[in-house]
């Protein structure tokens, strides 16, 4: 059997829905799993031992287009984490047999079956929600910790890059893509400079904003691919940033998080907090939007005692 589970199209998104693939090549361990990726998330997956094979979605394509592009793959079975008009209908044309979806949208009808997964109020985490999309397939499954995988020569050209880099290595990652609340770009600056001061080695990665004016960093942004900035991420010993793609790629790397978050409504910690055991969510005041609440001053301690705690 093949099987195209279709991720939301963020980074994160993608990290999220990866048990589903532990889930599958555990219960049903002859089947094949794909994932259909955009450009942004493409070779994310690459070395990972349960996924067979991305497919590659080209952007700017018509329904009909999509629709005969995945035909062409022959798929068994698609889960559809991406819920919408065009995604579902998309499915439907491209002839695929067995369709999961959600149960609660006007059209779901296109669906062959439907999960009933709610996510509102969100009192799970979101990759906990993309697991009982396989509820319909007889598949019920415990949450394991996504991973993402690198080459040794991946590993080996961050350890290269970051290693005139004194003390240990806090990577920061101060823009959001929009996708979350985010602390003020000021904070990220001051921090950048309290943990220079302090010894600490510092590499910036996201995307370009404005000028650190910090002196002795790594400024990454808008330099690396995908796969260089999970090296950078997998070689750093922290990464602090808002909720984003990079805090959940960190994690699954294997590199814990300094989580800044704002507590209130769906895009809280509860739903899509940080998935690693030493990772520190702090949280704004209720009504803060902008997490002006959460101090420098918390956020280095938090740096302080994850160190303390990997040893």
């Amino acid at each position: 059997m093949k099987v195209l589970i279709v991720p939301r199209d963020g980074l994160g998104d993608l990290v999220l829905s990866l048990p589903l693939a532990n889930a599958l090549k555990k219960h049903r361990p002859g089947w094949e799993v794909f994932y259909l990726v955009n450009r942004k998330q493409a070779s994310m997956t690459w070395g990972h031992p349960l996924v067979d094979e991305e497919v590659l979605m080209e952007p700017g394509l018509a329904v009909y287009e999509k629709a005969r592009f995945l035909r062409s793959f022959h798929f068994d079975i698609v889960i559809d984490l991406y819920p919408s008009p065009e995604s579902a209908l998309t499915l439907a044309l491209a002839g695929i047999p067995q369709r999961v979806g959600t149960m609660y949208r006007w059209f779901s009808f296109l669906y062959t079956y439907r999960a009933k997964v709610r996510k509102h109020p969100s009192i799970k985490h979101e990759a906990e929600y993309n697991l009982e999309y396989l509820t319909p397939l007889g598949i019920r499954a415990e949450l394991e910790r996504p991973s993402l995988y690198l080459r040794e020569e991946e590993k080996r050209w961050a350890r290269q890059l970051l290693e005139g880099i004194p003390g240990p290595v806090i990577a920061i990652n101060p823009s959001s893509g929009g996708t979350s609340r985010n602390w003020p770009f000021e904070k990220y600056r001051d921090l950048t400079r309290k943990l220079k001061e302090r010894g600490f080695g510092i590499v910036i990665t996201g995307d370009r904003g404005p000028e650190m004016d910090v002196e002795g960093i790594l400024d990454l942004r808008g330099k690396t691919s995908i796969r260089e900035l999970m090296a950078v991420l997998e070689a750093s010993s922290i990464l602090v940033s808002s909720s984003t793609g990079p805090m959940h790629i960190a994690c699954a790397l294997d590199t814990p998080t300094v989580s800044l978050f704002y507590a209130e409504g769906v895009a809280g910690p509860t739903r899509w907090g940080p998935l690693h055991p030493l990772s520190i969510v702090l949280t704004s005041e209720p009504g803060d939007q902008h997490l002006e609440s959460i101090s420098i001053d918390e956020v280095i301690a938090a740096v302080e005692k994850i160190l303390e705690s990997s040893g």
